[in-house]
């Protein structure tokens, strides 16, 4: 049985920016094209897949993890794969933004992008995803710092977010609620679990990883160090 990992019962759980350059616009590529497009082209990932395990990507949800360039550089941003689960039968909804950060002063993942604009996954394209997603560049700068990758959920307005964990209800299906910041008043709306988009989790490499989170009753970015899972990117550099 897969263990879908709510930003919620995460939380529960475990008690300076560079110049980029030129932003490049992005490309979206069939999966089966090779990160590694020539013997210059350097791969990493995050960890090694845990099929068991993913990240709900709710509404307010996000997830930023920081990759560092190898100590000989300067290197260059060329590729970003993200993998998600499959819907299979169920409906799509609500859609996920991608960006790539660069480290703010306390350490996490600043609010800026080093892309010419956020990249926008919609319930579309999840609804027809059989295979990882993957974009390209010509080519970002790579901070000396190094740089984010950031995964957000989003939702019917900019402020809403999952009240807690998916709770039942009579039809068994598992549903969150959904509130909105600026409305607390406002009755929260149901989304079933199963119209989420998830991010496919990985086992870190490191047992100190420098990963945040951000969501429900959490609106800023956490450090979560000693995760024992990350969501499985993987970025290309040359």
């Amino acid at each position: 049985m897969p263990y879908r990992l709510s930003i919620c019962c995460l939380l529960l759980g475990w008690g300076s920016v560079a110049t980029p350059g030129r932003a490049q616009t992005p490309s979206l590529t069939r999966a089966s094209q090779s990160l590694a497009t020539d013997s210059s082209q350097l791969v990493l990932v995050s960890g090694k897949l845990k099929s068991s395990f993913f990240f709900d990507v709710a509404p307010g949800n996000g997830y930023a993890l920081r990759f560092m360039p190898p100590a000989v550089g300067p290197h260059l941003l060329t590729s970003v794969r993200l993998h998600f689960g499959s819907f299979g039968t169920h409906v799509a909804k609500g859609q996920v933004r991608l960006r790539i950060a660069s480290v703010s002063a306390t350490g996490g993942p600043a609010d800026d992008n080093l892309l010419a604009e956020p990249i926008l996954i919609t319930a579309q394209t999840f609804q027809a995803l059989n295979e990882p997603l993957t974009f390209t560049w010509a080519a970002i700068p790579v901070p000396t710092a190094g740089f984010f990758i950031v995964v957000e959920g989003l939702g019917d307005a900019s402020d809403e977010y999952v009240m807690h964990s998916p709770s039942l209800v009579l039809a068994g299906a598992g549903n969150y609620q959904i509130a909105r910041r600026s409305q607390q008043e406002t009755p929260p709306r149901l989304l079933s679990i199963w119209s989420i988009p998830e991010l496919r989790a990985a086992k870190p490499i490191n047992s100190q990883v420098d990963f945040w989170m951000c969501g429900g009753e959490q609106p800023t970015w956490k450090a979560f160090p000693t995760s024992k899972q990350v969501p499985l990117f993987e970025v290309g550099l040359r």
